[in-house]
């Protein structure tokens, strides 16, 4: 038996989920006002001690690696490596952009198209790209994740003959495209990810764990917001 714990702290609703052999034991997931901080040690702590489990249970480890909360990133990475260094277990990252693409797969099963574009909301009118390819049980992305300002950009990198999904929260508008469907905690869908790259013998480097970072950064620029603070 294979278990995993994922955990997303890279938006304002951070979650974790501790996933067996692909399927859920326990998900937590909660929507904070700002980026989540030590608070989510709290909740792994007790999500440990209700179901009898400690760190060196867990064959893997995994977060969300951005783009997002430039602290939020952090956590969430600095909590899975931290676990996966001291226990020599593999330690995994998933980007934003193909996390929302596998709740948009999650969440429509066999009504996927067989290829789409999804869209994360990143700081003020900036998105985060990226074309999938379902492939069987697997979603594949085509090419790079690329980084857009403005809904006039956006547009002109929207790729023809498949649907556009945008976030449920987001800021954009993109004429004909769709809002992306109600999906799993994000760390669920990391987990459930995680458990099939390493059920195919798939391990990547350690050092692999890093945060995205698509855009470069605005030096002096305050955010408005809590939400602001986006790569």
């Amino acid at each position: 038996m294979s278990r995993i714990l994922a955990v997303d702290t890279s938006s304002l609703e951070a979650s974790l989920a501790i996933v067996e052999d692909g399927a859920a034991r326990r998900v937590w997931a909660k929507s904070h006002d700002h980026p989540p901080s030590d608070r989510i040690f709290v909740t792994l702590e007790e999500l440990f001690r209700d179901e009898g489990l400690q760190a060196s249970d867990f064959d893997a480890f995994a977060a969300c690696s951005g783009p997002g909360s430039f602290t939020g990133l952090r956590i969430g990475l600095s909590l899975a490596k931290s676990f996966a260094f001291a226990l020599r277990r593999p330690v995994y990252a998933v980007d934003a952009v193909e996390m929302q693409a596998l709740g948009i797969q999650t969440a429509l099963g066999p009504n996927t198209p067989d290829r789409f574009w999804t869209v994360v909301q990143g700081y003020r009118d900036t998105t985060f790209c990226g074309l999938f390819r379902v492939l069987g049980e697997d979603l594949v992305r085509e090419g790079a994740l690329v980084w857009c300002e403005g809904d006039d950009q956006l547009a002109q990198q929207r790729p023809e003959g498949c649907p556009a999904y945008l976030p449920r929260h987001g800021r954009s508008v993109l004429q004909g495209a769709l809002v992306a469907p109600e999906a799993p905690p994000a760390a669920l869908v990391i987990a459930q990810r995680v458990a099939q790259r390493l059920a195919r013998g798939e391990v990547p480097a350690f050092e692999d764990a890093q945060p995205l970072y698509l855009k470069p950064f605005n030096i002096g620029q305050k955010a408005k917001k809590p939400e602001d603070f986006r790569s």
